[in-house]
């Protein structure tokens, strides 16, 4: 049986102001979270090469001395599609084709090991109704908070979670909310 730790990055500072990476707020969360998976088994780590997740990262690091394979394909996909023009969705499903066919390679080449992949709210979303076998648009109901874990068992076929948006690692005044959108 594998197990699949899918995690959030923590809160990011505003896209609009530069190359978005850690609020003050998003490296306590990140210490926290990092804390809290000391105690996990983790055979392998998988993240998203945005600047947020690297720095997410480094707190899980300093817990666990894997191997560790940082990839572009886990970078986020866009929250805008709603009203945007085929040709932009067309490239958001390819984001998103791409970023299935990375995560059903780990879970073939991991079989009875725990991975843990770091990467994006809206990815965690769609990772979520794959695995479960459901269309990516009904990822929409499940919520993916900053630094929040998703726990997957896989055996075969069958997939059962554990877990999903655990943040009990976090006090209240570390939570943030930020609601995404995707059709």
């Amino acid at each position: 049986m594998m197990r699949l730790i899918l995690v959030r990055h923590a809160e990011k500072t505003n896209p609009a102001k530069g190359k978005p990476h850690l609020t003050k707020k998003g490296h306590i969360q990140a210490k926290n979270l990092g804390k809290r998976l000391k105690s996990f088994k983790i055979d392998y780590i998988y993240s998203s090469d945005l600047l947020r997740a690297k720095e997410t990262l480094s707190y899980i690091k300093k817990h666990h001395k894997v191997p560790v394979i940082v990839t572009s394909a886990f970078e986020e996909l866009d929250d805008s599609v709603v009203d945007t023009p085929k040709a932009k969705l067309g490239r958001w499903k390819k984001k998103m084709d791409r970023a299935f066919k990375a995560l059903d390679r780990i879970i073939s080449r991991h079989e009875n090991e725990t991975v843990l992949v770091l990467c994006h709210g809206i990815l965690i979303k769609c990772f979520i109704a794959h695995l479960l076998k459901l269309d990516h648009r009904k990822g929409k109901h499940f919520h993916t908070s900053f630094t929040s874990i998703h726990i997957a068992e896989i055996n075969g076929r069958d997939v059962k979670f554990c877990a999903i948006n655990d943040i009990n690692h976090l006090p209240r005044n570390m939570i943030t909310e930020e609601y995404m959108k995707f059709d």
